[in-house]
């Protein structure tokens, strides 16, 4: 497995600051080539901290590892020139360092090298230095680090890997050394300018700092992802740019790392280490250089994305110093086939115009670096920003028939979007015409078209990176099964031949899978269930094996029961019907009884009538029976008894007179021997109890008068006396 190169960054602050080791930081580098492997150690020393005597004599010690198991060491030598100062101030301000006895931030920068035979191919190759410089003190960190555990006693640990089995590699190059300081409440940003001078394809991560090898523990919610205290802080992976606004007085130690892929292939990795040290006394903003008018791309921050195949690509880099310095811009990285100009340099408001021909770029991220290093005195700054121009496939549409059409409803499609920029342009048209037209985030659309030829176009915003397809909807699929409900008829109903309604083309067989001729007609005679197949063909689709079912209901047996023999004129007649479940009833003249869902009826007698009821099962199958009255009776007969007993004894209690018939009037009155009236009645049917209001009458004698006329016409007037006995 590959491990990790950490590259340290060192700062000077305007304070005194009590360090375990004068070493800030460094980077360990290596270039394989003909089977000679070149390894560079670079160290920043801090000024304030000591004069460095023994860094320029030092040899630090590499140790190689081959797949986890020790291979051999080397010593590096000292290079000619090392121990140059690089401090971050204005040229007249150099006399005026800590290198020099001054105050200002003061850094020298000490390289090491060694070049040793190396024959042997291996996949996991690891470089470590691991802090000895063998004649001197070891390269501890910072004891002022605020973001991780024992600073004081944490020591450099740096590694390199190397994958070197198929081919020779060399380790990215840093093009811009670490901003000395920054300063709180300030949005700063900061970038290694790593290239690959073998043109390999670069990655870029945050990492954990090491200690003898393991990670080394951050203090409270710190971590090697949020590594400082700040209102912003971001990390791209596409080209390494931090971006952070520092909230508090801080020395935060940042790690990131670089990968190498060839063809895919990871083979090797570098970090860099950085101690960011925020001051509340600073008085320079860095300066910057944002993007305008791009073209040919889709512009986000400082990233461009393009379409492989994109003839060119073009914008303006307009750069600006919150303080009003003037800004020298560095460039690092500029694509050898790029036109790269500059106007204004070294001036309040430099602008620089790029221009790139990239029609035959391969897929792929091409960075280049812009170092923006104002004039401020006594502390310059020096900030290198990343400009990123990411080469992705061009859009590759196709659609794929998730549902057939099966000859009756629209297909279900789905459409994927692949390669090209994210979010993108949909449209579908049919014909020239525009059926919809949308943004799209997933790749995925699924949508239900008809028949027919279609068109899509995609495109990012702005109609960067256009694509079309062209696809067809045509009919297949097999015809659905119907689930036709039962057909329902009643017993000895009329019958069609069945029919389903649509205009395929229709094969029948009876339940012993005989092809017929004709569709069916169904016999209605005998009850019971019957079954038919079919399949069915319309245009290209066909359908499986379906079925319809016929139902034949038996008709319910309604009769009219209670049929009165003998009645007289007037009475009531009451008449009750069974076998159905709904019931209508109707006279010799139609007419329809208001209660039409009874099965029972009440009606007076006045004439002789035939009555017809009409019953109806669940299925809707009805029968009728019929019923004649015709021996109406011309009763008219009265009786008026002469005695009663109304003692409770349950015989002859109350007094009433005896009809036989109907009456059209009727009027009794009793009266008591005084000729005073005592009970008075209209109804036929009443009685007389044997008081008078409510108070039981004297035993003796009463008198009553009677007028009552029959509905037979004729009259009875009578008179007479009541005994009433106790």
């Amino acid at each position: 497995m590959k491990r990790f190169l950490f590259i340290a960054a060192f700062f000077i602050t305007f304070c005194t600051h009590a360090f375990a080791s004068h070493i800030f930081g460094g980077e360990l580098l290596y270039t394989y080539a003909n089977d000679t492997l070149k390894i560079t150690l670079t160290t920043y020393g801090d000024c304030s901290s000591g004069t460095f005597t023994k860094l320029y004599n030092s040899s630090p010690l590499i140790t190689i590892y081959r797949g986890g198991t020790y291979y051999d060491k080397v010593s590096l030598k000292v290079e000619i020139d090392t121990g140059i100062e690089v401090s971050p101030v204005c040229p007249g301000q150099l006399s005026n360092t800590t290198c020099h006895g001054g105050t200002l931030p003061g850094v020298k920068k000490f390289v090491y090298s060694a070049k040793y035979p190396f024959t042997q191919r291996d996949a996991n190759w690891s470089f470590v230095f691991a802090g000895d410089f063998q004649n001197t003190s070891t390269a501890g960190r910072s004891g002022a680090i605020t973001n991780i555990a024992g600073a004081s006693s944490s020591v450099v640990y740096l590694v390199a890997t190397l994958n070197n089995a198929k081919g020779d590699n060399s380790s990215p190059n840093y093009t811009s050394i670490p901003t000395p300081f920054y300063c709180i409440n300030v949005t700063q940003q900061y970038n290694q300018g790593a290239r690959d001078v073998d043109g390999d394809s670069l990655a870029f991560n945050l990492v954990p700092a090491l200690q003898a090898g393991a990670p080394v523990a951050y203090l409270g919610s710190y971590t090697y992802l949020n590594p400082l205290s700040a209102d912003t802080f971001s990390f791209n992976s596409l080209n390494g740019q931090l971006f952070f606004r520092p909230n508090s007085i801080q020395d935060g130690l940042v790690v990131t790392q670089v990968s190498e892929y060839r063809n895919g292939i990871l083979v090797g990795t570098s970090m860099r280490e950085m101690t960011f040290i925020v001051l509340n006394n600073c008085n320079n903003s860095p300066s910057n250089g944002d993007l305008q008018n791009t073209s040919g791309g889709l512009a986000s921050g400082n990233i461009i994305t393009i379409c492989q195949g994109t003839p060119e690509v073009s914008f303006n880099i307009n750069v600006t110093d919150p303080d009003g310095d003037w800004v020298k811009t560095i460039p690092n990285g500029i694509p050898a086939t790029a036109s790269y100009t500059v106007v204004n340099d070294s001036t309040v408001n430099p602008k620089i115009y790029f221009n790139w021909k990239t029609d035959t770029l391969p897929v792929g991220i091409y960075n280049f670096y812009v170092t923006y290093k104002d004039n401020h005195c006594p502390i310059s700054s020096s900030q290198t920003i990343a400009y990123t121009i990411r080469v992705v496939p061009p859009y590759s549409i196709a659609s794929t028939l998730l549902y057939p059409t099966e000859c009756i409803h629209d297909a279900y499609v789905e459409l994927d979007i692949n390669g090209g920029i994210i979010p993108a342009t949909v449209t579908i048209q049919q014909a020239g015409a525009t059926l919809q037209s949308f943004t799209d985030s997933t790749g995925i659309i699924k949508d239900s078209l008809k028949v027919g030829n279609y068109t899509v176009l995609v495109s990012a915003s702005g109609g960067t990176c256009p694509a079309s397809y062209n696809f067809s909807i045509t009919d297949g699929g097999t015809l659905p099964l119907l689930n036709l409900p039962p057909v329902s008829y009643c017993r000895y109903a009329p019958s069609s031949q069945l029919n389903l309604g649509d205009s395929s083309v229709v094969h029948w067989y009876d339940a012993n899978m005989t092809p017929l001729s004709t569709a069916p007609t169904p016999s209605t005679t005998t009850p019971g269930n019957y079954v038919w197949y079919f399949t069915r063909d319309y245009k290209v689709c066909k359908s499986n094996l379906d079925s319809i079912e016929v139902q034949v209901h038996d008709l319910p047996h309604v009769q009219i029961i209670d049929i009165p023999s003998s009645v007289c004129l007037g009475d009531k007649l009451y008449l009750e019907a069974t076998g159905g479940s709904v019931y209508q009833w109707h006279t010799d003249g139609n007419q329809l009884f208001t209660d039409k869902n009874t099965n029972s009826i009440y009606t007076i007698l006045m004439d002789t009538a035939t009555y017809t009821v009409r019953g109806t099962n669940g299925y809707g199958c009805y029968d009728s029976a019929s019923a004649t009255v015709s021996a109406i009776g011309q009763c008219c007969q009265i009786a008026c008894p002469n005695a009663f007993s109304p003692n409770g004894d349950g015989r002859n209690d109350k007094y009433h007179v005896v009809t036989y018939g109907n009456m059209q009037s009727f009027e009794l009155m009793i009266f008591n021997r005084w000729g005073q009236l005592i009970y008075l009645s209209d109804d036929q049917h009443a009685s007389w109890d044997g008081s008078y209001h409510g108070v039981p009458c004297e035993v003796g004698t009463y008198f009553y008068m009677l007028k009552a006329k029959c509905l037979t016409g004729h009259s009875e007037q009578l008179k007479g006396d009541i005994t009433l006995i106790r």
